[in-house]
């Protein structure tokens, strides 16, 4: 639960939140849900995986001095319901302040993460990345559309089709002439100046933007469901088609990132990062 981690297309993880609920197949066997059962009534996991608020964790980003990419509740779901509105309030301001780091929201509340930033009108910041967990095509139909309605011209939005459990087609949602755009509006972004100066999108009149980033790899653990290497593959070739930074976590391996080989390539690719006003790469 601490900052250090294995996780391969991150640095740090930050959890102000731990815990959750199931939604769908990918959270069968969910790791941290597996952690903090293992430690249940200790003194990091005394609730077990019961939604629980870690006000002493808020700040940690703030204390790190050190550029860091953060993977943001790594043990829960940051648009879980039972996170009051206040709380979210707080974990967006800390990342809006601490804007030397890259932040990594992902979320299979896809509709839940539109609506929350939408309502509690939350900045869009280019060095806050939003993505959906997907496992299946289904899922991916159901959860990127929303992700992709959310505004910004210079908002990264990416998938985790992880643990990737059947075959997804993403081509709809990459940029390339089979793009959804039908679900938004044709034309650029359309804003407005608010009374106290600041620009607003109007979320009913936006196109909608393609996935900027692509992560898969199959299920890890005694009980991981098999991953079929031509899943994996057919989502490199999408991206490649369509020059989308792919990145490859594992294959099938029994530990996490033991396995990060596809045809004899490591692929690790990322979307440009833009930390406050440097762009580039740490």
């Amino acid at each position: 639960m601490g900052s250090k981690t294995g996780i391969s297309w991150t640095d740090a993880t930050w959890n102000p939140v731990t815990g959750c609920t199931e939604v769908s197949p990918g959270c069968d066997n969910c790791y941290a849900r597996d952690i903090a059962t293992r430690f249940i009534g200790g003194k990091s996991f005394p609730r077990g995986f019961r939604v629980t608020l870690r006000p002493q964790r808020l700040d940690d980003p703030l204390k790190w001095a050190d550029r860091r990419m953060i993977f943001v509740n790594s043990m829960s779901d940051l648009f879980h319901r039972e996170i009051p509105d206040d709380y979210l309030r707080h974990v967006w301001d800390v990342m809006r302040r601490a804007d030397r780091h890259v932040y990594q929201v992902l979320t299979k509340r896809a509709h839940r993460m539109r609506r929350r930033i939408h309502d509690l009108h939350l900045p869009l910041l280019p060095h806050v990345w939003l993505g959906v967990s997907v496992e299946s095509q289904e899922l991916a139909d159901n959860r990127l559309p929303e992700l992709l309605r959310i505004p910004g011209e210079d908002l990264v939005r990416f998938v985790s089709a992880e643990p990737l459990l059947g075959p997804v087609d993403l081509t709809s949602y990459l940029p390339g002439p089979n793009h959804i755009a039908d679900l938004g509006v044709p034309g650029p972004y359309a804003t407005s100046i608010d009374r106290l100066g600041v620009e607003r999108y109007d979320w009913d009149r936006q196109p909608v933007s393609p996935l900027a980033w692509v992560i898969t790899g199959g299920e890890s653990g005694p009980r991981r469901r098999p991953m079929h290497y031509d899943w994996a593959r057919a989502l490199r070739d999408q991206c490649a088609v369509a020059g989308v930074p792919f990145f490859y976590k594992q294959g099938n391996h029994l530990r996490p990132s033991r396995d990060r080989v596809l045809d004899g390539q490591t692929h690790d690719a990322m979307p440009l990062i833009r930390v406050a006003t440097q762009v580039g790469m740490f």
